[in-house]
C-alpha cells in the first residue's frame, strides 16, 4: 500500500471507489478523464484541490482498513490538517505531482478504455 508522511506520521492511501468518486467531483465537469486539467489551475487552487485529493485517498485507505477490521479506529488525514502544514512539507510531499500520487495509489497501473465501437447499419 502506498503511504505519505505528514507531520512525521505515515498515512496509507488507497484509490477506492469512494475516493475515485470524490476525486472525480474535483475534476473539470466532474469527469475523472479530465484530471490532467487540474495541473492547469492557478497554483493556489491546485494546492487546495491536491489537498482534497490527498484527503480522499487517505479516507479511502482508512475506510478500507476499517471495513476489513471493524475494531480499527479510523484516523484519516483531513483537509484542515493538510491545509495547515508548512508549505515546504506540502511541496516535498507533492514533488512528483498529485497525479503521480494517484497513480501510485492505483498500484502504478493505468487503465485504458477503448472507445465504443460504432454499430454499422445493416444493408437493406
Amino acid at each position: 500500500m502506498v503511504s505519505i508522511t505528514v507531520g512525521g506520521k505515515e498515512y496509507p492511501l488507497a484509490l477506492t471507489v469512494q475516493a475515485f468518486s470524490d476525486i472525480s467531483d474535483l475534476c473539470p465537469g466532474k469527469d475523472f478523464d479530465r484530471i490532467n486539467e487540474i495541473n492547469q489551475l492557478p497554483t493556489g487552487d491546485l494546492a487546495k484541490v491536491s489537498i482534497k485529493i490527498l484527503a480522499a485517498l487517505s479516507n479511502g485507505a482508512e475506510e478500507q482498513r476499517a471495513f476489513s477490521d471493524p475494531a480499527y479506529e479510523k484516523q484519516p488525514l483531513n483537509t484542515k490538517e493538510l491545509l495547515n502544514m508548512p508549505v515546504k512539507e506540502y511541496l516535498s510531499l507533492c514533488q512528483g505531482g498529485i497525479l503521480a500520487i494517484i497513480a501510485k495509489a492505483m498500484g502504478g497501473e493505468t487503465v485504458e478504455v477503448e472507445p465504443a465501437k460504432k454499430k454499422e447499419k445493416a444493408a437493406k
